[in-house]
């Protein structure tokens, strides 16, 4: 060894012995360890940070909001019987008014109102009534971008699901529809079940329509008689940018995560 030491040093050679190197091997280990680590802490700063603004974001962008519908629990006008018109409704067809369900039931109801006390009946008794409708034109316009949510409660009065009250008679058909400047946005129709109700639910988005901007409208229908409704609801969800930031968040996060599996 010591004659091999003297010749890499007569050649102009550094030597480095077997301490030497292992030192020196230690020392390139450690910094590249230390770059790595460097490298996943910042990645995982960044990552940290997306999620954090995705956090912010994401309920920025789903946040829902309720859009006034008057007297949408139809209680009004106040009575313990039943009356007509309700109050901010228009009324077509065969007729429509509130009835107290829980004051004055007649045999005809085995709940009380879904909300408060009174409910809408659209067309009037006896059987087999005509067709009526309830309408209201709200104070808001289509916006775009937005999911529409219209709600609500429907059942029949106990003998009034059929037109003749048997279960061989035509169905009573509801149909609950938004609309937009006269113009029909979207329905849901059906049979709602005898003397209790149960829940409706119209959805409608309105990116790409050609309606935004014009006046929404409610509209509540009975094929015959007869039909009752309930706390009626419209909710709107909005994305500002149609989607466009959760789009980006989402390529970010992907790039990230790819980008930190290529360092490690």
């Amino acid at each position: 060894m010591r004659n091999g030491n003297i010749s890499a040093q007569a050649e102009g050679r550094p030597f480095i012995g077997g301490d030497e190197s292992a030192v020196m091997i230690r020392l390139g280990t450690e910094r590249l360890e230390s770059t790595d680590g460097l490298r996943n802490n910042v990645m995982n700063k960044i990552l940290k940070a997306a999620f954090v603004a995705a956090s912010i974001a994401l309920p920025l962008q789903i946040q829902a909001t309720s859009i006034t519908i008057l007297n949408a629990g139809f209680e009004s006008p106040d009575t313990t019987s039943v009356t007509t018109p309700p109050t901010s409704w228009n009324v077509s067809g065969g007729g429509a008014g509130v009835w107290d369900i829980n004051a004055f039931p007649a045999g005809f109801w085995s709940v009380g109102a879904p909300e408060g006390t009174q409910i809408a009946f659209i067309s009037s008794a006896p059987h087999p009534g005509t067709a009526a409708a309830l309408s209201q034109v709200l104070g808001d316009s289509l916006l775009a971008n937005t999911i529409y949510t219209l709600s609500g409660y429907v059942g029949h009065p106990i003998g009034f699901d059929t037109s003749d009250g048997t279960p061989g008679g035509l169905p009573t058909i509801y149909t609950a529809s938004l609309y937009a400047g006269g113009n029909l946005l979207g329905s849901t129709s059906g049979t709602g079940p005898s003397g209790t109700f149960t829940t409706f639910n119209l959805n409608f988005d309105s990116t790409g329509s050609a309606f935004v901007g014009l006046a929404l409208e409610v509209r509540l229908e009975s094929n015959q008689a007869q039909t009752g409704f309930d706390a009626i609801s419209l909710q709107a969800q909005g994305v500002p940018d149609g989607g466009l930031t959760i789009m980006l968040l989402g390529m970010s996060m992907t790039g990230l995560v790819w980008m930190r599996r290529k360092v490690s």
